[in-house]
């Protein structure tokens, strides 16, 4: 069963929030869902800023597939969707101990945010 599509539009604030307006969504019931991205810190290392982007950009594809972001075409794809949340989630198990706070707090944000749009979305 594919799940309900509605419209979707996803806006970046000043403050590096991104959030969608989903018109009171009949799969969220909410008036808006927020996402923070990661803000960078600026005495980052190098290492840190890789990391940081990389986490970013799966959390985007994330919502790409998710319909969150809809630039890239309207095709939910849930199981894609899964896939990169439980790849963020092995990142989280594989690195722990090993990140700094930023890193840490960043990636399980990421991982909790994902996690709740995709059963928003996902629910029958």
């Amino acid at each position: 069963m594919s799940p309900k599509k509605a419209e979707r539009v996803f806006n970046v604030g000043p403050e590096g929030q991104a959030s969608i307006d989903p018109n009171q969504d009949m799969m969220t019931g909410q008036d808006e869902i927020t996402w923070e991205l990661p803000s960078i810190p600026a005495n980052s290392s190098p290492d840190e800023v890789i990391f940081l982007t990389h986490i970013l950009s799966l959390k985007t594809a994330a919502l790409v597939h998710l319909g969150v972001i809809k630039d890239y075409g309207d095709e939910l794809d849930l199981e894609m969707a899964k896939q990169i949340i439980d790849t963020l989630e092995v990142l989280e198990k594989r690195t722990q101990g090993h990140l700094s706070f930023e890193e840490a707090k960043h990636l399980e944000s990421s991982i909790k945010e994902l996690k709740v749009a995709y059963l928003s979305i996902a629910k029958p």
